[in-house]
């Protein structure tokens, strides 16, 4: 009985850890994951002491419709995610750093750029504006065109059921507030985990 305990204590992190690699590279890119969890069983109900997850050059699809990401992260007592190099949908990551502590709010800082056009197309899907809002995104995108416009995240989230609320900071594009994007980009991450 002990020596089943003893393994599983060793294998399951590292199954969960492969797991979570596996779906932030499925695109292509680097990334390495490390749970911890005691008894290691609290793992396989999404439940631990400590995530952490190192990544570059990952490609992931853009979860718009999903902003319930969240709670693939809520469970763990830690989380500590530095992305670097990446693209998720139209946007291009620089960096992403995601972090929890306990009880306390996310930090989500981020930089990156993307097209004034596609920041608009994401930012109506975020808000599920319906046609106005396509209507106004292809307005706001097609007067900006298609130049690059850098885009900075520097955030503090509390997960509503998995769903990301921002309660401060500030979330910018070219100087314009983006911040319905900062769940829709959390979200996306965190759904590979």
């Amino acid at each position: 009985m002990v020596l089943v305990a003893v393994v599983s204590q060793l294998a399951v992190p590292a199954l969960v850890s492969d797991g979570i690699e596996d779906r932030l590279t499925q695109g292509g890119g680097r990334a390495t994951a490390e749970v911890e969890a005691f008894p290691s069983a609290r793992l396989l109900f999404g439940d631990g002491d400590r995530l952490e997850v190192r990544g570059e050059g990952l490609d992931l699809e853009l979860e718009v419709g999903e902003n319930d990401g969240l709670s693939e992260l809520d469970g763990f007592d830690e989380v500590d995610m530095r992305l670097e190099s990446f693209r998720t949908g139209p946007i291009e990551v620089d960096s992403f750093e995601l972090a929890r502590s306990g009880t306390q709010p996310y930090t989500l800082r981020m930089s990156g750029s993307s097209t004034a056009s596609a920041l608009a197309q994401v930012g109506a899907a975020a808000l599920d504006a319906g046609a106005l809002g396509e209507l106004g995104a292809a307005f706001f995108g097609g007067a900006l065109g298609a130049a690059a416009v850098p885009l900075d995240l520097d955030l503090r989230l509390r997960s509503d059921d998995g769903t990301a609320r921002v309660v401060g900071g500030q979330a910018t594009a070219a100087g314009f507030d983006v911040t319905p994007l900062a769940g829709v980009i959390a979200s996306t991450v965190a759904i590979k985990v």
